[in-house]
């Protein structure tokens, strides 16, 4: 039987094998039908703590986690395409039939999704790699998504444990203790939204009773963190996130975090939302560029109203000094409703096999919205404020750009039948990105250099 106690005991005492150990046991965790025996998820949780006490930096073990899991899906995606003839009647996959046709059939169901829900579902996460391979997923599709889910697979599994330990080391009390667990309930509460907007995981808005639905969860859950914020029952858990996010920002260099966040600059969106209204004009495709033009005035109305009418002060922890208020989170909510407005209005019948696309956009919204945290210049409820507020506003443009549609009897830009008009709409938002990504390349060119001073730390 496997003595979990004596590891973490020799782990303590060979301290500079914690991260192999780390790497090893996701590499296990994920390599095929060897994460069925292990128990793969009860060594991480404990290692992720040593790490922490030993004082192991954070990045490091996520990294080591990322590597391990990256590398033990990938040997099981190609083993699985090399031999997947013979695969059932080998040891050890003979010994465990039923693991090999449950895999089979959640993969058949789900298709590119299984991999995704797989690597957060203990039995099938071992499994569904080599199941992938043996039933000849493309190669380039796999790989993407497999290191897509690794990076929200690494965190999931990691941070229990190391900040559990981090905050049972030093920090441990009753009120910080409450208020780290409101505020997980609130990064949860943030998420659901977000895959209802991008039709992932069988949410949609796709009925008016969705949208109602999913409008009020949004304000419910922004209105009650502005209340706990207000009344002060999250300022030591934003001091607490933000002192270790700080740390991390340190350990992986700002300069990526400052090219991420330059993209949420205020002065870039609005000559995004600008440029996106008058292409869509130009095409003919009014209803989108009114839409757009909702999205962009709300999202600085009410961002801007909520920032004076709370005053939250924000964290002091870069050079630079900012004119406006923390909450919420004006980047966030801005690069937000940029990304969700023109995914329904490019949202089509066909679009729900677009996985990759759909992951890539949520991915990018996180990643604005953690590079504010990590720079320090705001606390993880202002961010959460920007998440929530924006799905309200995207799921309240879909609800008028639904209604526009009906009222014209149309679908605007949406895809046809007819296969020349489709590719005519496909080219059409390619001309846009490509005006857009040149927007934002000529942006950072210029602003790149003061901006790396001005979010350069105290």
């Amino acid at each position: 039987m496997f003595d979990l106690a004596s590891l973490y005991e020799w782990l303590q005492a060979q301290s500079h094998l914690v991260l192999p150990a780390v790497a090893l046991t996701a590499f296990i965790e994920s390599f095929a039908i060897a994460g069925i025996v292990v128990p793969g998820v009860a060594i991480l949780f404990s290692i992720a703590a040593l790490a922490s006490l030993s004082g192991i930096p954070l990045f490091d073990v996520l990294l080591a986690a990322f590597i391990g899991a990256v590398a033990g899906d990938l040997i099981s995606f190609f083993i699985g395409r090399a031999f997947h003839a013979s695969i059932p009647n080998k040891w050890p996959f003979s010994r465990y039939p039923e693991a090999l046709a449950k895999g089979e059939q959640f993969f058949n169901k789900y298709g590119t999704l299984s991999v995704v829900i797989g690597r957060f579902v203990g039995p099938l996460r071992p499994v569904l790699p080599i199941t992938a391979g043996i039933l000849k997923m493309p190669t380039s599709k796999f790989v993407s998504i497999n290191l897509l889910s690794a990076l929200a697979w690494a965190p999931a599994y990691i941070l229990p444990g190391y900040l559990g330990a981090s905050l049972s080391q030093s920090l441990f009390s009753a009120p910080l203790l409450t208020q780290v667990l409101i505020g997980l309930g609130l990064v949860s509460l943030a998420l659901p939204p977000w895959l209802a907007i991008l039709r992932i995981g069988g949410l949609s808005l796709s009925s008016k009773h969705q949208r109602i639905f999913w409008l009020l969860y949004a304000l419910f859950a922004l209105m009650l963190t502005a209340l706990l914020v207000i009344f002060g029952h999250l300022d030591q858990f934003d001091v607490w996130v933000l002192s270790h996010a700080v740390d991390i920002a340190d350990q992986t260099g700002r300069t990526t975090l400052v090219a991420i966040t330059l993209l949420g600059d205020q002065i870039l969106l609005i000559a995004i939302f600008l440029t996106s209204i008058v292409f869509f004009y130009q095409i003919k495709h009014p209803n989108a560029a009114i839409v757009l033009c909702f999205a962009g005035i709300s999202a600085a109305v009410v961002t801007h109203l909520l920032k004076y009418s709370l005053a939250i002060t924000r964290p002091e922890l870069i050079v630079g000094h900012f004119g406006t208020y923390s909450f919420p989170s004006g980047h966030t909510s801005g690069f937000a409703i940029l990304l969700g407005t023109w995914f329904i209005i490019a949202m089509t019948p066909s679009a729900k096999r677009h996985l990759l696309l759909k992951t890539s956009l949520l991915s990018a919204i996180i990643l604005m919205a953690s590079s504010r945290v990590l720079l320090g210049v705001h606390w993880l409820s202002d961010v959460i404020a920007g998440l929530l507020l924006a799905a309200a506003l995207v799921i309240s443009s879909e609800w008028l750009y639904s209604a526009l549609n009906k009222k014209q009897g149309s679908q605007d830009i949406a895809p046809q039948a007819d296969s020349g008009e489709a590719k005519h709409r496909t080219s059409d938002w390619k001309t846009l990105s490509l005006i857009c990504i040149s927007l934002a390349v000529v942006y950072e060119g210029l602003t790149f250099s003061a901006a790396l001073r001005y979010y350069a730390p105290w």
